[in-house]
């Protein structure tokens, strides 16, 4: 038996490590990264392991500011508490960073501080620039008095500005507003730039703001050489704890990817998602962009596993640019992922032949048989546990698709609701100018002709305002129950039968129903409806109270209910 043995072990060792080499590639590493780059990504999973921890500690924050606030007795401290959350909020959250932008707004107009309330709508048109909504960001910009804009904020208005521009020419397909944009750019660009020294030395960060607009300028210019050298100066000019740090990274993996250089455009992405994720900044775009880097490249897992973080910072967050644009680098992420499977699937039949074909061999080597045994034990306990992660990462993917699914579902309304109001917006400032054209030419006629009296008679004091109110109301109610037909048997369902709404003859929405029509269209703010439909805004929110008084089921989730009306159907 001995002999036996001896005389066949050189070549059925052989036929073993044959086989063994050919299993290998199974469990081996197929995409093998540089060990820098392997490092920082290590450091960077470790960084989205302890999330929770840092998103802590900016809730923790934001809650003493908040408890500052509610204790705070002068319109100072009001102005200056409410900025802070808004600069809380500004990377973390776009609702409630503008709720608290809209609030510093409102304390500088009762402070009567010009300056301030400059300051405020400049915070609120950087906020509309970053989630994408240019029509707004534009509104915001208009009320800036640039003359009582204070010199501290200089830097903001022109950076804020020239970043404006910048994004409109990118995403605008009209070649007469990239014209209009394109030289509004370079004038804010060049004002920028020639600021007088007296004023730079009192503009905070006019350093790194400059270098951000240079780099930037030379990047569009494509002169990568000085773009790079700029890039490595704000990199070298802020600290790896500051978010703009993580902004300058971001700068450096755009200069590496136009220079080819992908291992170092994916370690500079590492950082500012680093960066980003320990500041607890939802409105990031660097994980998502290494998401998509890692899966071309065949690191499939990592790649789905940050590209569902950056979507659910994205839906956290709350800006639709954002969340567009995390969707579309999905789809190229689950096609790589599902050419994964397959390539798994097939590796899998490919073991099980050469499985089989050894147990053979040590059927025939006996010699052998406890040591290959443990072996062939340990492999199908690997085989298993990468099935159950399939089967994870499948239910993972159906989860992210039914999200994904909801996304376009909501931006899908989202785009209904805007082309719905812009077209009425456009018709009623045309109708509205009109009636002015008029009254003004009735008005001219009746001075020339010394007929005040008539004039008086014609426009009483309150009579147009009445009426233009009324019209308004009729075509408010028009559109918005072309939007939602069913909105008021919908609403009066989520009622007790004894509170429900009933309308009077003629009426297709009443003050109530108007109210939460505003609700449903995304404008909670009581201040902004009570505007909106010229009452006080303590009428508002009585309103609102007696409504939820009389709901079915859980009050305090009633108005998210109503924001579900007439949605979308996944």
């Amino acid at each position: 038996m001995s002999l036996y043995l001896t005389t066949m072990k050189t070549p059925l060792l052989l036929l073993v490590l044959n086989l063994l080499v050919a299993l290998y590639p199974i469990g081996a590493a197929n995409n093998q990264t540089p060990s820098s780059l392997s490092n920082m990504l290590k450091a960077l999973d470790a960084v989205l392991d302890d999330s929770s921890e840092y998103v802590a500690l900016r809730e923790e924050r934001i809650s003493y500011l908040k408890e500052l606030l509610t204790v705070s007795t002068t319109a100072e401290q009001q102005y200056s508490l409410s900025r802070k959350l808004f600069l809380e909020y500004y990377p973390y959250n776009f609702d409630i960073a503008l709720s608290y932008g809209n609030m510093g707004v409102e304390v500088a107009e009762e402070m009567g501080n010009g300056w301030l309330r400059s300051g405020s709508h400049l915070d609120i048109a950087r906020l509309y620039t970053v989630a994408g909504m240019y029509s707004e960001a534009i509104g915001a910009f208009s009320k800036i008095d640039t003359l009582r804009l204070p010199i501290e904020r200089l830097g903001d208005f022109y950076t804020a500005r020239i970043h404006f521009c910048r994004d409109f020419l990118e995403n605008s397909k009209d070649d007469g507003m990239k014209r209009q944009y394109r030289n509004a750019l370079n004038y804010y660009r060049n004002t920028f730039y020639n600021i007088p020294r007296a004023k730079v030395a009192r503009i905070p960060n006019y350093y790194a703001d400059s270098l951000s607009v240079r780099l930037l300028d030379y990047y569009d210019r494509g002169d990568n050489e000085k773009a790079k050298a700029c890039a490595e100066q704000l990199v070298g000019s802020t600290r790896e704890s500051e978010h703009a740090y993580a902004i300058a990274a971001y700068y450096m993996s755009i200069v590496a990817e136009h220079n080819g250089d992908t291992e170092g455009q994916m370690m500079w992405l590492a950082r500012s998602a680093i960066a980003d994720n320990k500041l607890a900044v939802k409105d990031n775009a660097s994980l998502c962009a290494l998401a998509s880097l890692l899966a071309s490249r065949g690191d499939v897992e990592r790649a789905f596993r940050y590209i569902r973080i950056s979507i659910d910072d994205a839906m956290f967050y709350n800006a639709k640019l954002r969340q567009w644009q995390v969707a579309g680098r999905m789809n190229s992420i689950e096609q790589a992922y599902q050419e994964v499977v397959r390539k798994q699937q097939r590796s899998s039949t490919t073991t099980t032949i050469l499985m089989s074909l050894l147990a053979c061999v040590l059927l025939v080597a006996c010699i052998y048989a406890v040591q290959l045994l443990r072996k062939t034990r340990k492999t199908q306990i690997a085989l298993k546990t990468k099935k159950e992660e399939v089967e994870a990462m499948n239910e993972a993917l159906s989860q992210t698709n039914r999200q994904l699914q909801a996304l376009n579902l909501s931006i899908a309304e989202a785009n209904m609701v805007k082309e719905e109001y812009i077209g009425l917006f456009l018709s009623m400032c045309s109708d509205y100018i009109d009636k002015i054209a008029s009254m003004q030419r009735r008005v001219r006629k009746g001075i020339k002709s010394g007929s005040i009296a008539e004039l008086n008679r014609e426009f009483p004091s309150s009579d147009i305002i009445d009426a233009e109110k009324e019209h308004f109301y009729e075509v408010f109610d028009s559109a918005f129950l072309n939007l939602y037909p069913n909105f008021v048997e919908e609403f009066n369902s989520l009622l007790e039968e004894d509170g429900q709404i009933e309308l009077k003859k003629g009426e297709r929405l009443n003050t109530e129903l108007r109210i939460f029509a505003l609700i449903r269209l995304g404008i909670a703010d009581s201040s902004k409806i009570a505007l909106l439909l010229h009452y006080s805004v303590n009428t508002i929110y009585n309103y609102r109270a007696k409504v939820k008084n009389r709901a079915k089921g859980d009050r305090e989730n009633f108005e998210q209910v109503i924001k579900t009306i007439g949605s979308f159907k996944a």
